[in-house]
């Protein structure tokens, strides 16, 4: 069991750090784009920014969703790169339309969202930059597969380079606000994605076969319905701020809501990038339900320490970071964070339905809430305004991970560890609320001293009796090996 935990971590640990970089760069942005673009605007881009997530899904019909999944069907490195160049090709072509149809389209676009063709131009922008990263998408779920986890942080971080060197010269120096942020995008992703495609095709034999594009449409397909409902929990109280509330409000509740969203950053999406193809692996292993239970408490234990800590010094942090109109995204830090960690959750234990190809069942329970989440929205919204936001999208993560774990336990049951999961839980809230007691004059002493209290999560479980004897073990372990390192 420990070896697979420990590849596991391995893998995560490097893609956390390549995501830890990136929205270290993404901090460096915030003042950027705070001090030169009005809230107004920073909720325009987040509205821009969302309509390209569905589109992208839609166009390339789900079909790299599929590609871990049916990779490990086959045992033949023949059969391996087909899979890999079936779903190649499918998105490419798709792509290409997609992209034909939605650039003449753009118009359209600009007047359903914005009541106006102002931003015309950059939903133009936003579709060419959707493009390319659509093109994107397969050569790093290859990299993922064969867990070359450097050469894909390493991808991630020169995307990221010039992201910020053409924003700061778009923004800063030629003053071009949104559209700045958006050309600075496409040109970094367009150098990226030429290096992408010349990677994938020195790798891979091109090949195509129609009965395996069906079979892979087959699984994927479903898989829209389930981003489009994830997609309307996610982001539609965005729309819907915008329409029931103010776009200064969409700004604000934006900028809390990248914090939420930060669990997912640091936590879940690298460990994601390891655990996607890995649990697959494992999966018919005798051991597999006690090692996918103890791989779910590290999950919990990660996420629950990260929204801890980010919840404790946000107040501080915004009021280094970002302009006084922006301070109030403080308050909805904390019940995000909390719905993401019922999202990990939700992530985790779909496994079952991935493995069993059940993927229907999936977009049934995904679409439900997200139509359950958009009807609660409609409803506390214009009392409420982004509180009513906020609390409608813990109440639909918290719905659809509890729907999911009963579907999902039929198929493959995983014996969760309720009383550990009991005990981080209740550490949490404790430490949480009485670290939030505290106040400082000095924003930069309340993020240093709030961390520190925050960094004693893990030390106070040992008196609750969170710890195995197992784990002790590797942790005195790891400890004596640490220091005949540094003797």
């Amino acid at each position: 069991m420990f070896s697979t935990v420990k590849n596991v971590a391995k893998h995560s640990l490097i893609y956390g750090l390549g995501d830890m970089m990136t929205k270290l760069v993404a901090f460096i942005l915030i003042p950027l784009y705070t001090h030169y673009i009005t809230t107004d605007d920073y909720g325009a881009l987040e509205l821009i920014n969302l309509c390209s997530y569905i589109v992208g899904f839609i166009i390339a019909m789900g079909i790299s969703q599929s590609v871990v999944r049916f990779y490990f069907d086959f045992d033949e490195e023949e059969k391996q790169h087909e899979v890999i160049s079936v779903a190649l090709i499918s998105v490419w072509v798709l792509t290409v339309l997609g992209f034909i149809l939605l650039y003449s389209a753009s118009d359209i676009f600009s007047g359903i969202i914005f009541q106006s063709e102002e931003y015309t131009a950059l939903f133009r922008i936003m579709f060419a930059t959707l493009a390319v990263t659509t093109c994107s998408e397969i050569p790093l779920d290859y990299m993922r597969i064969k867990q070359e986890s450097l050469r894909y942080i390493s991808v991630s971080m020169v995307r990221v380079f010039f992201t910020l060197v053409l924003n700061i010269v778009f923004i800063v120096y030629y003053g071009l606000g949104v559209q700045g942020i958006l050309l600075g995008g496409l040109l970094a992703n367009l150098i990226v994605g030429s290096y992408l495609v010349f990677f994938i095709l020195k790798r891979i034999r091109l090949s195509f076969s129609v009965p395996l594009l069906k079979k892979m449409l087959a699984y994927s397909l479903p898989l829209i319905w389930s981003w489009i409902g994830g997609f309307m929990m996610h982001f539609s109280d965005r729309f819907l701020l915008q329409r029931l509330a103010t776009l200064s409000d969409v700004g604000v509740y934006a900028l809390g809501y990248k914090f939420g969203l930060l669990l997912n950053v640091l936590v879940y999406s690298p460990f994601s990038k390891s655990w996607a193809p890995k649990q697959f692996e494992i999966a018919n292993e005798k051991d597999a339900p006690k090692t996918f239970a103890r791989i779910f408490t590290y999950l919990c234990f990660l996420q629950f320490f990260v929204t801890l800590g980010i919840s404790v010094i946000i107040s501080d942090l915004l009021r280094i970071i970002s302009e006084e109109s922006y301070h109030g995204a403080a308050r909805y830090v904390p019940l995000l964070l909390v719905a993401y960690n019922f999202n990990g959750a939700y992530h985790f234990i779909q496994f079952a339905l991935l493995q069993k190809k059940r993927t229907g069942l999936l977009a049934i329970a995904t679409l439900g809430c997200g139509i359950f989440n958009i009807a609660l929205n409609l409803f506390l919204i214009p009392s409420m305004g982004p509180w009513g936001a906020t609390l409608t999208t813990l109440v639909s993560f918290a719905l659809l991970f509890g729907i999911t774990y009963v579907l999902a336990q039929r198929l493959f049951y995983i014996p969760l560890e309720f009383i550990r999961l009991g005990k981080m839980i209740f550490l949490g809230l404790l430490l949480y609320f009485c670290i939030d007691t505290l106040w400082f004059d000095n924003a930069y002493l309340g993020v240093l001293l709030r961390g520190l209290a925050a960094c004693t999560f893990p030390l106070l479980l040992f008196p609750l009796g969170f710890y195995g004897e197992d784990e002790k073990e590797k942790l005195k372990e790891f400890t004596k090996s640490l220091k005949k390192r540094f003797a």
